[in-house]
């Protein structure tokens, strides 16, 4: 993907050498997901932003670096929508205007922490068989767990985002690898140092040399590979798969903030969530 997977790093130095919005690499088409949104600024196939997951028929979950992407002059730009019911870029789907949004007042841009962020839609999302909400874990992903990412990504910085949905599995890794890794690879590949990795903040996950995040894919849900529930948001990484993991806001973290945000809202209720555990490979060794 990218640092902040959609441009965000720009406000500083790190942003000048990394593109913070993302896209896949080494990916394959996803089987359909009815729980993703994609953010656009009125046009999803010129204009796509981000990705997000339904959280209630009026609540839409990303990261906040796409949140703030799209104010202008202070405001919310009026053309921001959310479009679901397709995995394709294609103008079919289902459109809703964003008129407001919850982005996690500890968010810092610079250094993209708690990088979350919920928007609202201006009319209740109608669900179907094309259309659910998406189930959250709060439960604290260890290392070892399979997880896979979506995204619209393209597949290099230089290559355009992909027209349908991709998917691609991964495991998560401890903090200390992610971090010393994303700072080699960013080091001698790039020339600059990356933020540091949070381990009560953020999950780290991996796949191999090709295979990872790029521009487009910032906002996006990481899910448990045997469940499809979120435990994460597509954040930031080294552009483009580079060998490095890749880093993802962890849900656990931010499960009484994203309550308490939808309580205020009335809409506390309506969130589908769990504290299951997710298959990891321990699980296929024993």
């Amino acid at each position: 993907m990218m640092l902040p997977l959609l441009g965000v790093l720009s406000a500083t130095a790190l942003i000048s050498n990394m593109d913070l919005s993302s896209r896949m690499a080494g990916g394959s088409t996803a089987d359909y997901t009815p729980w993703i949104a994609m953010l656009s600024y009125g046009d999803v196939n010129s204009r796509f932003q981000c990705g997000a997951s339904i959280l209630t028929e009026r609540h839409l979950l990303t990261a906040a670096h796409c949140v703030s992407a799209a104010y202008v002059n202070g405001s919310l730009t009026r053309s921001y929508m959310a479009t679901v019911g397709t995995n394709i870029r294609d103008g079919s789907g289902q459109n809703y205007s964003i008129i407001g949004n919850h982005t996690h007042p500890n968010y810092a841009m610079n250094q993209v922490k708690n990088d979350l962020g919920i928007l609202i839609t201006n009319t209740s999302i109608i669900f179907s068989l094309l259309v659910e909400q998406v189930t959250l874990n709060f439960n604290t992903v260890s290392e070892g767990v399979y997880v896979v990412i979506y995204g619209y990504g393209s597949s290099g910085l230089k290559n355009p985002l992909s027209r349908e949905l991709e998917e691609l599995e991964m495991f998560t890794v401890n903090s200390s690898y992610c971090f010393e890794e994303t700072q080699r690879v960013a080091k001698e590949k790039l020339g600059f140092s990356p933020p540091h990795v949070y381990p009560e903040a953020e999950i780290c996950a991996f796949k191999g040399f090709g295979k990872g995040t790029c521009k487009g894919d910032s906002g996006s849900p990481l899910v448990c590979s045997d469940s499809y529930q979120q435990v994460g948001i597509t954040s930031w990484g080294i552009p483009c798969a580079l060998g490095a993991p890749d880093i993802f806001t962890r849900l656990s973290s931010y499960k009484e903030w994203i309550l308490s945000v939808l309580d205020e809202m009335g809409y506390k209720d309506e969130l589908k969530h769990t504290t299951d555990n997710c298959s990891s490979i321990y699980d296929y060794l024993n």
